[in-house]
Parts: structure tokens; sequence; C-alpha cells
């Protein structure tokens, strides 16, 4: 299972919301409706949204 750190994040003021670390299966849904960023792997964005996503992989179990 793979484990990620979600931090949301206000595009206009900087301020930053902690999710803190969540599962594959929690991650996809927080970020439900955010699209992967082709250029930035780590964020999530979606059109006419203030906020976006920073999502970075910390660890996988085996």
């Amino acid at each position: 299972m793979k484990w990620y750190q979600v931090t949301k994040i206000d595009s206009n003021t900087g301020k930053e919301i902690n999710y803190g670390v969540n599962s594959e299966d929690d991650m996809r849904l927080i970020t439900r409706g955010y699209i992967k960023d082709e250029l930035l792997p780590n964020m999530y964005n979606r059109a006419g949204s203030k906020w976006f996503f920073m999502v970075t992989e910390i660890i996988e179990d085996f």
C-alpha cells in the first residue's frame, strides 16, 4: 500500500491546510475532481479553483 502526504494550498494567499499522511484510497477521495498536472506531477489542480493540492508519496508497504 502506498502512503501520501497531502497539502491543500490557497493560490491567492498561500495558506496551507495539512491533510497529513493518507492511504492511496484516501488521497484519491481528498483530491477528487482535481487533475494531476502534467508538468508538476506532485500537483493536482482544477480549472476555476483557487485551491490546489501538493501530493507526495512518502512510503510504500510491501
